[in-house]
């Protein structure tokens, strides 16, 4: 006799399987895990302004009024948030000290920022006024800016290797599909991933470094996808028309991402959602009409970094 729902719990296996390098041992539920906030711009308190939403929904400000700017990353420590304020100055904001630090008070057309994981670098996006955006490397301590690379092509989404070790970014032609490439935070060893399919975008690490998240455009849908970088295998985490921008929490178990509302009275709506890759349950944790505010969420590191703990020591 066959079981009625064999089908689902061998999906649910494969998954698990796929995810395993990143999943937490005895992984508890989600109302256990406090530490699980993710920072978004949001018009939530009037101005647009980045917060923090928790897995519940619940919106926390990060100061009276918080930073005002879109595309956030933190620092390693969690104590620090840096993101594209007015005129696209760069700046950090301290969340102990209550104000805001200008570290590149300057126009350079970024869009996407990642903080290193010594905390001593941000790679971002920027362009002169005649050319295409490019990666750069930004100092924190001496604000100095380095351009990493040449591309005929615009630069988008770097993210750090957790290592430190190697900036994914990746590469989008006018016409033609985009790629996912890497390359070391000195400029040297630039290197495509040569991943099959076609218009790859907004590439994201796992905590463990061995498996990416990304986006891929296919067949009028953006879809979010997952691949273990070992052996290529990938899988579909969701396929709709608008879903984007997918970054790992820093436990590897969940996936959290964009999508705008499926209803056309809602079109201009943006979702952000969760995906529990454990329990393979997919949740909308915030609502709002942020959809020009759409920049990548960024997972609020774990506070305490003194062991580490979750999928890497598996």
């Amino acid at each position: 006799m066959t079981c009625p729902h064999g089908r689902t719990y061998a999906i649910l296996s494969n998954l698990i399987v796929l995810l395993l390098p990143d999943l937490v041992a005895g992984a508890e539920k989600k109302d256990a895990a406090p530490s699980h906030q993710i920072a978004v711009c949001s018009p939530h308190f009037g101005s647009p302004e980045i917060v923090c939403v928790d897995l519940d929904g619940n919106i926390e400000r990060l100061g009276d009024p918080g930073p005002a700017g879109h595309s956030p990353t933190w620092s390693r420590k969690g104590d620090r948030i840096a993101f594209i304020g007015a005129g696209g100055r760069i700046a950090a904001w301290d969340l102990l000290k209550q104000e805001e630090t200008v570290l590149l008070d300057r126009q350079i057309r970024s869009n996407h920022l990642s903080w290193s994981p010594d905390g001593e670098r941000i790679a971002l996006t920027a362009a002169p006024e005649d050319g295409v955006r490019q990666l750069s490397v930004l100092t924190v301590e001496d604000r100095q800016l380095v351009r990493l690379t040449e591309f005929a092509d615009e630069v988008r989404f770097p993210s750090w290797a957790p290592d430190g070790k190697s900036i994914l970014f990746s590469v989008h032609p006018e016409k033609g599909p985009s790629a996912i490439w890497t390359i070391r935070p000195d400029g040297t060893e630039q290197r495509s991933l040569r991943i099959e399919g076609h218009y790859w975008t907004s590439p994201n690490w796992s905590p463990s470094g061995k498996t990416l998240a990304f986006g891929r455009y296919r067949q009028g849908k953006n879809g979010i996808f997952i691949v273990r970088l070992h052996d290529r295998k990938e899988r579909v985490i969701e396929e709709t028309r608008t879903s984007k921008h997918p970054v790992w929490s820093p436990d590897g178990r969940f996936l959290a991402y964009l999508r705008h509302a499926k209803t056309e009275e809602e079109s201009k709506l943006l979702d952000l959602v969760v995906f529990d890759v454990v329990f393979g349950i997919r949740e909308t944790i915030l609502h709002e009409d942020v959809a020009k505010y759409g920049s990548r969420p960024a997972w609020r590191p774990v506070r305490d970094h003194g062991a580490e703990t979750g999928p890497d020591q598996e």
